[in-house]
């Protein structure tokens, strides 16, 4: 039998917005609903590395100060910002 494909319908970042200084890390983390999506993988996307990174954990490593954006975007498709 064919289980039918659930979307994703929203990513939530638990953090969506903070402060680091250089040097700082933190982790962030992103749920997606419905939790029974066909499709739970999260891609990190950050909007200026020469500022700070972001690994595929959603490990963010700030380098110098200045602002980013951190994208999470769900395996088909949908993106939050952070």
């Amino acid at each position: 039998m064919y289980a039918p494909k659930v979307p994703v319908t929203a990513i939530t970042i638990n953090k969506p917005s903070l402060n680091l200084q250089a040097g700082e890390r933190i982790s962030l983390s992103a749920a997606i609903s419905p939790s029974y999506s066909s499709n739970f993988k999260i891609t990190w996307k950050n909007s200026n590395p020469n500022i700070a990174t972001v690994d595929s954990n959603g490990q963010i490593s700030a380098l110098i100060p200045g602002t980013v954006t951190i994208t999470a975007t769900s395996g088909d498709g949908l993106s939050t910002q952070s």
